[in-house]
């Protein structure tokens, strides 16, 4: 029985169950939970039984989305449903379709056939947000659905205490198969593949992550049911044949290569289960292809495999850093506004940029007093739209990387704005894009030892030299050239460099800081992935910072230190900082879970900057604060 509520600012009644309904879709969406509770209430209110939404693929070939539980079983589905209702995106094109196969009585009355018209507006605003978040030719859900859904999933899971496992697929020599065919037979792979994960893993999370790369998410599977399924893919994957020209014989067989990795014995994160079932993916195509590999809890990691050199530790025993390290926290002492997303200092000045003003506070040190505030949000030339780094040039200039933008802003404390640095028009308007001298997606900035502004760009995979006076100085710095080793899908994330040149790349994709010399030439990889335990590897990499002057080496010279320290940064779940000769020799580490019990909040640590003194400033995204860590030692 229809629960009815008369509503008198409508004048008119108003159907509770259909009104629960709307304000899912319109606040607390999830795409199968609606459509699920939409079926339910057809089939509680209305004689028609066994709903499917399904999705018309680009074969005309429909493939089941949701389904009610009153669904025939399936050897009875196969042929044409009793009813079947388009249901159109806002482009009029035909993606998804309602089926039912079966109804209680000849017809329907008048106000079940009006439920199933305001059943199926709601169906049809469901596909239509739902489609957003799918990927457009194989129906998966696409990155930006992915992400909140694994979050949410290992949330739960970590809730309820139960295994689960991540199977990163890749299908092998896809290129070929474009180069040879075209990209509409490439297209068609892409689909029959993603068809067969949806049908093969059904009921768990399928997507495709990107290019010819798909997720699959199994809950409830330890290490035998996850290779176990991903064997059962990568055999059927294997048998698939897609006629390219039937007259002629010709088809394409493809093969997939799968990594996996378990929660929560390798990871209880959804970025850090992620990357680990990807490094083992890249372990399967490594080993010839056609294989699947489980991410290694204890082996070292195929890429630092690669690179032919183990992590050097230095020639004495680890000195005990946590208990050395004086910590003071910047907050307290009321010099931290907002949300800090970055710091730089210069000399007795504290530079901060603030992640929710999108402004650069100035502290005087000498002066006890903040001296200026640079930037603002805004698109305006003197404001700043999406801030993420910042440096100061030794003549004092504040350079501060404005993502969207795709530019840095130049800020002088006495003046305020005074340019940008990147491509420009023939007007000076700026540009982006791939030729040198732009900037495209552009993350992090530093300078060297003479002066030199450095950028990394992400979208490009590449770091570029300035001058100090802004323009490009001819040096480009891609890391995926030949003779990086390893450039697995690199990632750059953060850049410093040290007194003589040498430049020092974060790459988060393989987990290692690439150096090279002044002039760009590839010199060696240092750390590379591994377990959180295993010191001297990385686990969730995301910034760093050089010792220039050589006063934090001296600190830590009792640990084998040496001028031109490297200080990375471990977030997530890791949470420490290790340090690193800049031969790539280990020096030690600073756990934060023990800092955290001296300083009594839990660090998650951000980007930083190391003095000439010694000393590190450092981020801490947990508690929105700016943390001055002092060591113990000769250079006090």
């Amino acid at each position: 029985m229809a629960e009815i509520h008369f509503d008198p600012r409508m004048r008119r009644e108003v159907d509770l169950d259909l009104l629960k309904l709307q304000d899912r879709i319109n606040h607390d969406f999830d795409f199968e939970e609606v459509v699920g509770e939409i079926f339910s209430l057809l089939e509680r209110r209305t004689n028609l039984r066994g709903c499917r939404l399904s999705a018309l693929g680009r074969d005309l070939n429909k493939r089941p989305l949701v389904e009610s539980a009153t669904m025939p079983k399936k050897g009875k589905t196969r042929g044409c449903p009793t009813l079947s209702y388009p249901l159109p995106l806002t482009n009029d094109e035909i993606r998804h379709t309602l089926d039912i196969y079966s109804f209680e009585a000849a017809q329907l009355n008048l106000p079940e056939s009006d439920l199933l018209e305001r059943c199926l507006d709601l169906l049809y605003q469901s596909v239509n947000k739902d489609f957003d978040e799918r990927d457009y030719l194989t129906g998966l859900y696409n990155r930006r659905g992915l992400e909140p859904r694994l979050a949410r999933f290992f949330a739960d899971a970590k809730r309820d205490e139960k295994p689960a496992a991540v199977l990163m697929l890749d299908l092998d020599h896809f290129k070929k198969v474009n180069d040879a065919y075209g990209h509409p037979v490439g297209d068609l792979v892409l689909f029959e593949f993603a068809g067969l994960l949806a049908d093969v893993a059904a009921g768990c999370l399928v997507g495709r992550w990107g290019g010819e790369e798909f997720v699959v998410v199994l809950p409830n599977a330890d290490r035998d049911r996850a290779l176990a399924a991903a064997e059962d893919i990568r055999a059927k994957t294997e048998k698939l044949k897609i006629w390219v020209d039937k007259g002629a014989g010709k088809f394409v067989s493809p093969t997939c290569s799968i990594g996996v990795a378990l929660f929560p014995r390798h990871a209880d994160e959804a970025e850090t289960l992620i990357h680990f079932a990807d490094v083992a993916l890249y372990e399967a195509k490594n080993a010839g292809r056609n294989r699947a590999e489980l991410y290694p809890l204890d082996a070292p990691d195929v890429r630092l495999r690669k690179l032919g050199a183990a992590v050097e530790k230095g020639p004495l025993p680890l000195r005990d850093l946590e208990s050395e390290c004086e910590i003071i926290s910047l907050k307290s002492r009321d010099l931290v506004k907002g949300f800090p997303l970055a710091v730089a200092v210069a000399g007795p000045r504290l530079f901060i940029l603030d992640g929710q003003t999108k402004k650069v506070y100035v502290y005087d040190g000498a002066a006890k007093e903040f001296a200026a505030e640079l930037g603002g949000a805004g698109d305006e030339p003197h404001q700043l739209e999406g801030p993420v780094d910042l440096a100061v040039s030794p003549d004092g200039l504040v350079l501060v990387v404005d993502a969207p933008n795709h530019v840095l802003k130049m800020f002088d404390v006495g003046r305020g704005f005074v340019g940008f640095i990147g491509g420009r028009d023939a007007e000076g308007a700026p540009i982006f894009g791939y030729i040198k001298g732009a900037l495209n997606e552009p993350v992090a900035v530093s300078v060297d030892g003479e002066g030199r502004i450095l950028v990394a760009e992400r979208m490009n995979r590449r770091v570029q030299r300035f001058t100090a006076a802004g323009e490009f100085d001819g040096l480009e710095v891609p890391l995926d050239a030949a003779d990086v080793a390893p450039s697995y899908q690199p990632d750059p994330r953060d850049v410093a460099a040290d007194r003589a040149g040498n430049i020092y790349v974060l790459d988060a994709g393989n987990s290692v800081v690439q150096k090279f010399d002044a002039a760009g030439h590839y010199v060696k990889a240092l750390g590379g992935p591994g377990p959180a335990a295993d010191a001297g590897r990385f686990k969730g990499v995301t910034a760093l910072a050089v010792d220039r002057e050589g006063g934090l080496a001296a600190k830590l010279r009792e640990a084998g230190g040496a001028s031109g320290a490297v200080v990375t940064v471990e977030a997530g779940d890791v949470n420490r900082l290790q340090f690193f000769g800049p031969d790539g020799t280990f020096l030690g580490l600073l756990d934060f879970a023990k800092i955290g019990l001296k300083f009594g909040n839990l660090v998650r640590p951000g980007r930083l900057t190391v003095t000439a003194r010694g000393n590190i400033y450092l981020v801490d995204q947990g508690n929105a604060d700016i943390l001055q860590l002092s060591f113990a030692g000769e250079g006090s």
